[in-house]
């Protein structure tokens, strides 16, 4: 049994779309949330930019995207192409002189670091050795999946992000272990001592 990232549902593994590309072997949507998105029915679709309704021929396909097309329209894109080089350099520099480099990682820290104190509280330590996470030991834990198949999303990637459903959904697939614990529990398991 899998659970659809668009729907919620939990659904047998044969209602999802195998894919080798991702890590738990199917693609995260089951079919029939696909098939609402299926491309011969999209005839129309609102550019992220100018927010104008405009036949779907007027985007590029984008393959990265649900839809299969872009969210900006080829128009846009031109007109973003033809701003003047110069503007866009000084923008830039405007940018790093009001310290917007320093912003972005000040706010990027901050959101790393609620999701660290939020899944502390959650897991409070290694489950094997049972040694205490803290702010300051984060670097010294992983968060282990218990099923790799049911892996929809990485840690290390997710941690960036703002706690959102994505985390509520893979945090339960997993338990807290610390480096140590984590490489020897797959050693223990790449020699088929162990099975978890």
């Amino acid at each position: 049994m899998r659970q659809c990232f668009r729907c919620k549902i939990e659904k047998d593994e044969s209602k999802f779309i195998k894919s080798s590309k991702k890590r738990g072997g199917f693609i995260a949507w089951c079919e029939s949330c696909r098939d609402k998105f299926s491309l011969k029915d999209i005839t129309h679709q609102i550019c992220v930019t100018c927010k104008i309704e405009k036949d779907i021929n007027e985007f590029d396909r984008c393959q990265s995207k649900i839809t299969g097309f872009d969210i900006y329209c080829k128009e846009c894109k031109a007109d973003t192409r033809k701003r003047n080089p110069e503007q866009r350099k000084q923008q830039m520099n405007n940018w790093l002189e009001n310290g917007g480099k320093e912003k972005k990682k000040k706010y990027k820290d901050a959101i790393i670091e609620t999701n660290v104190n939020k899944i502390i509280s959650l897991r409070i330590g290694c489950k094997y050795c049972e040694k205490i996470a803290t702010l300051r030991t984060w670097c010294q834990f992983d968060l282990h999946h218990i099923d790799p198949s049911t892996k929809q999303f990485e840690w290390c990637r997710l941690i960036n992000f703002n706690w959102d459903e994505r985390h509520e959904l893979e945090l339960p697939k997993c338990i807290l272990l610390c480096k140590c614990c984590h490489s020897q529990l797959h050693y223990d398991q790449f020699k088929n001592i162990v099975n978890v």
